[in-house]
């Protein structure tokens, strides 16, 4: 092989490289302005959203949730259990609701929440099971 083969070898090569990294940068740029969009959807929607754990802890709120439960801010919320914020009797419906998502991958139903200021509301929840793209929640 001449040198001039070898150039253009090593020139092809480089160039598929090249196009394989454009196409990643391309693919987390899609991705991230997914992630944004999708967050700000979430930030932005009409209903409360919640996010929590396997084991109940809460991870997130958005604010109409904050606004709905009469807290100040989410960081009040957020690392607390969520039966912390039921009353007895929904408590128990909250752990079958629970384990009904588990089992089913989604459960709607309705229970008495309990706000900041002691007041009780009535309450419409749905909820549902999030895996990642390997299948594990």
């Amino acid at each position: 092989m001449g040198e001039l083969e070898k150039l253009r070898e090593e020139n092809r090569l480089l160039k598929e490289k090249i196009d394989t990294l454009t196409a990643e940068f391309d693919s987390c740029k899609t991705t991230e302005w997914e992630r944004e969009t999708v967050l700000q959807a979430v930030e932005d929607s009409l209903g409360g959203i919640a996010i929590f754990d396997r084991n109940w802890n809460i991870k997130y709120v958005n604010p109409v949730l904050v606004k709905m439960w009469g807290y100040d801010s989410g960081e009040e919320i957020v690392g607390k259990k969520t039966k912390e914020f039921f009353t007895e009797k929904s408590k128990k419906d909250l752990e079958k609701a629970n384990k009904a998502t588990v089992k089913n991958g989604y459960w709607q139903g309705e229970l008495i929440g309990k706000k900041k200021n002691g007041s009780l509301f009535s309450i419409l929840v749905s909820q549902s099971v999030v895996k990642d793209k390997g299948g594990n929640v």
